[in-house]
């Protein structure tokens, strides 16, 4: 880890044990602030862009924040225990998943109004990955863990315009949970990372709705929690500054449901970019 990105990682962490510091500034020139210290919330998070409030959860409450304070939406109490969100731009709504009791329900929310969209839909479980793919128009859902602490490695996929849900059973990610998804809207794909299954898995997959692909992982030094690097093979890199070294991809092709691998061993790249 580079001089630069240690001390980013010690600036933030030492103000946010400190607490009195509303502002943690670094040598990267990049600023973490603390926008509110009573706040709600849960793990599930997204920003709905067309209201310019990012929403969360708590004890069965939607919050929103608009920059300056949170404001509570609504109450449902089957809400509680919400930990997955994904903002749709088509639609301008946000896709709420799971609740209390590890259950499988789908919420959305239009800025106004709480809807319970489809109830047992792929298997009740919690800590799931879930974002919009945007170009494909689908729900993407990950993973988890039931109510019997049993791990999925199945996923599903749904289709807000005919309600119906595509599902999959075993695939190459394997069992996982407490991982995360993005939507990748200039590759047209989405992020899959981190997670456990035994021990943490600092993996990063893409699904582009037909295809896994096994990118790259955190592995050794860089296999640090919290500090904002990102590792690609056995190298690291920030906002400033990118060194990279290709490593082996591995890709999955879908065949009735079944996966076949394949593997590539791309050429050796070395690249550094100055931001």
């Amino acid at each position: 880890m580079s001089t630069n990105v240690g001390a980013c990682a010690v600036a933030v962490g030492v103000a946010a044990f400190l607490g009195h510091f509303a502002t943690a500034q670094d040598s990267c020139g990049e600023s973490w602030v603390v926008a509110d210290r009573d706040s709600p919330g849960s793990v599930a998070i997204a920003y709905d862009e067309h209201r310019r409030e990012t929403l969360t959860q708590s004890g069965g409450t939607l919050w929103a924040w608009d920059g300056a304070a949170w404001t509570a939406r609504w109450t449902e109490p089957l809400l509680d225990g919400v930990d997955a969100m994904a903002y749709d731009r088509n639609r301008r709504v946000t896709w709420i998943f799971g609740g209390a009791g590890y259950d499988d329900r789908l919420w959305k929310w239009d800025g106004s109004e709480l809807t319970l969209v489809a109830n047992d839909t792929i298997g009740g479980r919690a800590y799931v990955a879930m974002a919009f793919d945007w170009k494909r128009d689908r729900l993407v859902v990950h993973g988890g863990q039931s109510a019997a602490q049993w791990l999925y490695s199945s996923w599903g996929e749904f289709d807000p315009s005919t309600g119906q849900w595509t599902t999959w059973g075993n695939g190459p990610v394997g069992r996982l949970y407490a991982h995360k998804m993005v939507y990748d809207p200039i590759r047209e794909r989405c992020v899959m990372h981190g997670g456990f299954y035994f021990f943490t898995r600092p993996e990063t997959w893409t699904w582009d709705g037909s295809n896994f692909s096994s990118c790259c992982s955190i592995r050794g030094k860089n296999k640090r929690a919290g500090t904002g690097e990102l590792g690609i093979g056995n190298k690291c890199h920030n906002t400033r500054t990118c060194r990279r070294t290709s490593t082996r991809s591995k890709r999955f092709k879908w065949r009735n449901r079944s996966p076949v691998k394949r593997s590539r061993r791309p050429s050796e790249e070395k690249y550094r970019r100055q931001g």
